[in-house]
């Protein structure tokens, strides 16, 4: 029987997995990369002579709650991950910080310095939604199925809950745990706990992945906070990109090949369905499967086409509300760590823990606001809030 023949477009890590599971089950795949370089956001590239830089992603979470790396072996491909532990150091204005390690006992014993009282509510926090994100990765790792999603994972929880403690938490089911989910963070703060440290530290965290605190349905970004103490922060050895590298070599390993510099102009359609791709330049490759890596509004709109699209569809797609990006990162080549007031370091000793991983410069939840607000009326923060990071420190 000949082979199915797969295309890929773009070769960001997440294609790069899906081109190699269809590798492994047979496929002859290509994957079709606009860029020189394999990974998308998970990339690392010499931006100075002698320096490399991790582009956009540095830790890496959530890949260890699939069963990835095992089943695709890619350690045999180069990839090594290593522990940012701590994970984040939170210094203050005050001169209190707090020190985020895996181990959520010591995690709890640096809130105590600063709140006792936060100290318990932040261990029962961790452990009440540590139940809840095992159960969206049980439900992320099944098939989908049509409104599975928040009633199974309450279900789920409280049914889990039933089993290890003899009841479940009535804040983690039903209606409580939707209104929790569907909520916004910054509120689910202040309900939980008492000192600005602590909230400001798990919000600004939440608001990595894009929503202020008083958005609407970002409840569960504070929830997945748990995840730290669970996988930890890790880190590849030799640059975030090296997950990539490890993933283009599996391909290549199952049969696979990677085309870089080869960017696609649209999809090719027969009778509606997908027969391939064409390049810019004129190449065009016919193909029994194509898989897009890119935005769903450059997949349907560009690639396919508005005039290709049901009317109905097309509205959707174009009325999308595609998050603003706020942030802006800067890549400094220095010859000494920075120095915190809140826990002052010494230079002729080994970097301490503040230095391992995030370091998170957010002094309380209204500054985050505040920067929010800033960026939402089209300017620059006035007061940003910063994540530092000092790689060299665990991966030289």
């Amino acid at each position: 029987m000949n082979q199915r023949r797969s295309v890929i477009i773009g070769a960001g890590h997440n294609a790069l997995v899906c081109a190699c599971y269809l590798a492994k089950a047979g496929h002859d795949v290509t994957v079709f990369e606009k860029r020189h370089v394999v990974g998308g956001a998970v990339n690392t590239e010499e931006m100075w002579d002698g320096y490399q830089v991790d582009t956009c992603s540095v830790v890496h979470i959530l890949i260890h709650k699939t069963p990835i790396i095992e089943e695709l072996g890619l350690h045999r491909f180069g990839l090594e991950y290593m522990q940012m532990d701590p994970w984040g150091f939170a210094p203050f204005p005050d001169g209190s910080h707090i020190i985020f390690y895996r181990d959520l006992a010591r995690t709890c014993e640096s809130i105590a310095a600063i709140s006792e009282q936060d100290a318990s509510a932040y261990r029962d926090f961790v452990t009440k939604w540590d139940g809840f994100n095992q159960q969206v990765f049980d439900l992320f790792s099944r098939s989908p199925a049509p409104g599975a999603a928040i009633g199974g994972i309450a279900r789920r929880t409280a049914w889990a809950q039933i089993r290890s403690r003899g009841q479940a938490d009535p804040s983690m089911s039903g209606l409580p745990l939707l209104r929790t989910v569907l909520g916004n963070y910054g509120r689910m703060l202040d309900e939980t706990f008492t000192s600005p440290q602590v909230k400001a530290s798990i919000a600004w965290m939440a608001a990595q992945s894009g929503p202020p605190p008083s958005e609407i349905g970002s409840g569960a970004l504070a929830g997945a906070h748990s995840l730290y103490h669970d996988v930890g922060a890790t880190h590849p050895r030799g640059g975030s990109g090296m997950l990539a590298q490890a993933l283009a070599r599996c391909l290549e390993h199952y049969g696979g090949k990677v085309r870089c510099n080869a960017s696609v102009e649209h999809v090719l359609l027969q009778n509606g369905r997908a027969r391939g791709i064409k390049l810019q330049g004129g190449e065009c490759i016919e193909a029994d499967l194509v898989v897009s890596g890119t935005h769903i509004q450059t997949t349907l709109l560009d690639l396919l086409g508005r005039e290709n699209l049901p009317q109905r569809t097309r509205t959707q797609v174009e009325s999308l509300r595609v998050g603003n990006g706020i942030g802006m990162t800067v890549r400094c080549a220095v010859n000494e760590l920075p120095n915190y007031t809140a826990l002052p370091s010494n230079p002729h000793n080994a970097p301490g823990a503040q230095y391992h991983g995030m370091q998170l410069i957010c002094p309380s939840v209204e500054y985050l606001q505040s920067a929010y607000n800033d960026a939402q009326s089209g300017h620059p923060a006035q007061k940003p809030a910063l994540v530092v990071m000092t790689p060299s420190v665990v991966d030289p």
